[in-house]
């Protein structure tokens, strides 16, 4: 029978997974047909789907879901009130932040690190070690590929495609003050201003005093351009 660690006086206890008034006090819900593997810790709250399963040493953290049939690799973490839909495939040693959502079937790739209230869409696969910043949507059937990097409140879209030597139809950011778009031409369009890339790299300190942008903002638009400028000299 599966052993599971639970909390108890701030330290970790082993307990069965049976043991219904230990995972009672602790509010841990685990459905019928749970495969958990060895050295498992899972805090309180947090609920497992029938049929799910939980790689050895994997983590899952305060009032995480993990939907029915959904698979948890080997030591990935799974951050406080994540939902991890059914169907979803973590790999080892991926760490998925708090309040994330992975919709069904959705996989991501083994040391992926997904950031706090991130959005990855049903069926969308996400390459091993790659980082993508809090907030950002990633739409349906979307591919990222291996290594990647997707900063904070980005927007992909539905079936984009972004990898290894593979540049994006399109991206589409929605930052904190504009959107910014890339067409997968030597252009940028920054709310209304349209510039080739590096003349937004030129620029974009004097657009943005004209727009009042405080140094917090100006700094997140400068990362966007050059995330940009990365995946359009790939390209070429």
């Amino acid at each position: 029978m599966f052993k599971i660690y639970l909390r108890a006086q701030n330290e970790w206890e082993l307990f069965d997974i049976t043991n219904k008034g230990e995972l009672q006090k602790r509010q841990i819900k685990i459905g019928e047909g749970v495969d958990i593997g060895s050295r498992v810790k899972i805090e309180e709250g947090a609920e497992i789907g029938a049929s799910a399963k939980i790689g050895a040493g994997a983590y899952i953290d305060f009032r995480a879901n993990i939907g029915p049939g959904a698979n948890i690799g080997p030591r990935a973490n799974i951050g406080p009130l994540a939902n991890i839909e059914p169907g979803a495939n973590i790999g080892s040693r991926a760490n998925i932040g708090a309040e994330a959502i992975i919709w069904d079937d959705a996989e991501i790739g083994e040391m992926a690190e997904i950031g706090r209230r991130v959005e990855i869409g049903r069926r969308a696969k996400i390459g091993g070690g790659t980082e993508i910043g809090g907030g950002t949507e990633i739409g349906v059937e979307a591919k990222i590929g291996a290594g990647a990097y997707i900063g904070c409140r980005a927007k992909i879209g539905f079936r984009a495609i972004i990898e290894a030597e593979t540049t994006p139809k399109t991206i589409y950011i929605t930052g904190s003050r504009h959107a910014v778009s890339y067409w997968g031409e030597d252009r940028i369009d920054i709310g209304c201003e349209s510039k080739t890339i590096d003349s937004w790299l030129t620029d974009y300190e004097t657009i943005a005093a004209e727009e009042n942008y405080t140094e917090t903002e100006i700094a997140e638009y400068k990362q966007y351009v050059e995330f940009i400028k990365s995946i359009h000299g790939a390209k070429e």
